[in-house]
């Protein structure tokens, strides 16, 4: 627990501000003048405190037992365990257990509440009408609630903070409520509560525990009640801005974070909900029943609760309104993700439109491709059978198997890569190493219609091939310029050689095979492989 000063707030029940009286059972009920008269007549040192703390959400009452019990021996602490409450009769020689601070000790600044006038640091002995002397008692509620009966403040403040370590979520001091009547022993007059004077006639702690009951119960749930206070106040823009703009002007980090928030507040009212019930004592002991439920209604619990639940409808409504608030802003973002996509893809198309009209390059060969088409050389009809063999080298041990039995070749390379036209004498020589020796050639450089882009220029493509005796041209595959002269050039040549008898006709390793004669014409076919190095 802190030590500053817990905000002063206003009462939560009306019997703070007005007076009201409840008559404890079995008594015949006086009037509420009568009882002027009375609490008119009585001294302060007839009075002594009972104070209420709620200190914690929960209190560890094995461990506060244990350390109780081990002071037994020496002072005879008689220590109850009663449900969900810890009795321990109280008298001075407890105190030098207890680590107590004196007034002079703390400020008035250090105190958890104002002490009145009246209440005296001194007391002096205190007798119910038995003559039993009454040096207090202490209820300790494992829900984190401790009640004072017949103590001073600063023996309250020593208690408080020797039980300090045993709290669980300790609140900090300015949630901590604090709820304090008085009480007297009188042997006359009817026992009863009014103006937060508690009238008994004897000391029983069964009487003191059942009025404890009721009191816990009313200052746990001033917490609650500052708790709903607080919330309402924080989220009251909501609704505000809602209706002002259509919307909520919070991110979707704060919206999460406020669900939360009201999550965790809805949660903590449904624990309180079920310590603001009828304790399981009054169900085995249900002649203090009565006692229980007159303290009760003199605290107002009942209405209290039914505002609580009201209130906490109100932040329920509110948290499903920014449920929907906040789907119905992810459902937007999503479709302004898919809206982004799809603007994107459309750019993405455009642009890859732009760069193949501008960079006309056509797909390389994947492995072989197979195709064939019918020239005329010399009034003669000849069909070509053409391979159109990968350039790359991975598919290298492919193509080398087609070079066998071709009557001829075409070597292509890309005038605009000048690595396409370094790898040629490495291609030529594969051809010729798995060729027959006659076989044609033709050096091809493509892509002529790219001029402002070449690598290679054309007398570089004529040198190499007169130095190893090759025919050489320059096509356009985009333009199909000379793409038609190249087949023919290279059909011509080998045509050529067929009719000067440089190539046997009759065999069949030339890769050239003499289709019927038909009204003296000679149908030739002629298989030509096509060497693509780049294109």
């Amino acid at each position: 627990m802190s030590s500053s000063t817990p905000k002063l707030k206003p009462p939560t029940r009306t019997t703070k501000t007005n007076q009201k009286l409840v008559v404890f059972p079995e008594e015949p009920e006086p009037s509420i003048e009568k009882e002027k008269e009375i609490s008119e007549t009585i001294q302060p040192l007839h009075l002594r405190r009972v104070s209420a703390y709620c200190i914690a959400n929960s209190i560890d009452l094995t461990k506060v037992r244990e350390l109780l019990e081990s002071r037994r021996k020496s002072l005879d602490i008689q220590t109850r365990r009663i449900d969900e409450v810890l009795y321990c009769p109280f008298f001075p020689g407890l105190l030098s257990y207890f680590t107590l601070l004196m007034n002079d000790n703390f400020s008035e600044t250090d105190r958890l509440i104002p002490e009145p006038e009246f209440f005296p640091e001194s007391k002096p002995e205190f007798k119910d009408m038995n003559g039993k002397v009454d040096e207090g008692d202490l209820f300790i509620f494992d829900y984190g609630v401790i009640v004072f009966w017949g103590l001073s403040e600063s023996e309250e403040r020593s208690i408080l903070k020797e039980l300090d370590p045993f709290c669980i979520e300790a609140l900090p001091t300015k949630d901590i409520e604090v709820e304090t009547l008085k009480y007297r022993y009188d042997a006359i007059n009817t026992p009863r509560i009014f103006d937060d004077i508690i009238t008994l006639k004897f000391n029983m702690y069964m009487v003191k525990l059942s009025i404890s009951h009721a009191i816990a119960q009313s200052v746990k749930l001033s917490v609650f009640e500052e708790l709903i206070d607080e919330t309402i106040n924080s989220t009251q823009i909501i609704p505000q801005q809602m209706a002002e703009t259509g919307k909520v002007q919070m991110s979707r980090k704060a919206i999460t974070k406020k669900i939360g928030q009201l999550f965790v507040m809805r949660i903590h009212v449904n624990l309180v909900s079920n310590v603001l019930d009828t304790p399981e004592l009054f169900w085995a002991e249900p002649k203090w029943d009565p006692t229980y439920k007159a303290s009760r209604a003199y605290l107002e619990v009942g209405q209290r609760v039914e505002v609580l639940n009201q209130r906490t409808a109100v932040i329920s409504d509110l948290l499903e309104v920014l449920k929907d608030h906040l789907t119905s802003r992810q459902g937007e973002i999503l479709e302004i993700i898919v809206i982004a996509l799809i603007v994107i893809e459309i750019i993405l198309g455009i642009i890859m439109i732009i760069i193949e009209s501008r960079n006309p390059d056509h797909e390389l060969t994947i492995g072989v491709e197979f195709g064939s088409r019918m020239i005329q050389v010399d009034n003669k009809q000849i069909k070509l059978q053409i391979w159109d063999t990968a350039g790359q080298e991975s598919f290298r041990s492919i193509t080398r198997s087609y070079y066998r039995g071709a009557a001829g070749a075409m070597l292509v390379y890309d005038i605009t890569r000048r690595e396409t036209f370094d790898h040629l004498q490495s291609w030529l020589e594969d051809a010729r190493k798995y060729s027959s020796t006659d076989m044609t050639i033709m050096l091809i450089g493509n892509k002529a219609d790219l001029e402002s882009k070449r690598a290679v220029s054309r007398e570089e493509g004529m040198r190499f091939a007169e130095q190893f005796g090759l025919v050489f041209t320059e096509t356009s595959a985009r333009t199909a310029s000379n793409v038609e002269e190249a087949f023919s050039q290279t059909s011509r040549l080998i045509y050529d050689k067929i009719q000067s008898g440089s190539i046997d006709i009759s065999n069949e390793s030339h890769g050239i095979k003499i289709g019927p004669v038909n009204s003296q014409t000679l149908y030739s076919q002629a298989n030509v492989a096509g060497k693509s190095g780049c294109c």
